[in-house]
């Protein structure tokens, strides 16, 4: 059973665009929710990306129950928006790269997890809080974070395997400059990621080693 908590009020969506002014390196960044080095998430970036997830689940026949149990849909989104920052700069550190080819093997992985190409989408909104738009990113996010626990030298799928990569993504953020807008949290140097965030944003699926074609 899928348990969710309370949905983004009116009032809450309305406060996002007066999102104060946060700084990096001292140089100011309007309507950032973060900046992650240079580059900064946007707080529309933010908003549309949460609002497709909303939209997602209000469709759907647990509607009540994906809502509430996602109450900090928003600090996940950013979360995993900074996270995926990271794994990029850790996988062009390595040496690893995706391609449209991995992405699709990931999906037909994910597809026949789920219970084939229909049950993706409602399964991803329900354990990832993924929108169907995004699924193919997701799914890219996922080849790269398994090729990098190989580069590793870690048996993928082994107990180790998400543990080394998230002592690396803290390693790598500490040399990053990453700062959050305060509305939204903290950034957690140590754990890589926001405050008391715990997005499950690592499929069990992705700890297999996907080869190009």
């Amino acid at each position: 059973m899928v348990r969710r908590r309370t949905a983004v009020s009116l009032a809450a969506a309305a406060l996002v665009a007066m999102t104060p002014v946060i700084s990096a390196c001292g140089t100011p960044h309007a309507g950032a929710a973060a900046v992650v080095e240079n580059e900064t998430i946007s707080v529309s970036d933010l908003q549309s990306k949460v609002n497709a997830v909303r939209t997602a689940q209000e469709k759907s026949p647990q509607s009540a129950a994906l809502i509430e149990g996602s109450s900090d849909l928003t600090s996940q989104t950013l979360s995993t928006m900074v996270v995926t920052r990271l794994l990029d700069r850790v996988a062009k550190d390595a040496g690893v790269t995706v391609t449209r080819s991995d992405i699709g093997q990931m999906r037909k992985a994910l597809e026949a997890q789920s219970g084939g190409p229909d049950a993706l989408a409602p399964a991803l909104l329900e354990k990832y809080n993924v929108a169907p738009s995004e699924i193919d990113a997701f799914c890219r996010l996922q080849v790269e974070a398994g090729k990098i626990i190989s580069s590793l030298g870690v048996e993928p799928g082994s107990d180790g395997g998400s543990a080394a990569l998230n002592q690396l993504l803290a390693k790598t953020g500490k040399d990053m400059k990453i700062d959050v807008n305060p509305r939204y949290g903290t950034w957690d140097v140590q754990n890589a990621r926001l405050g008391a965030t715990h997005e499950p944003w690592l499929a069990p699926v992705a700890t297999a080693p996907v080869q190009s074609a």
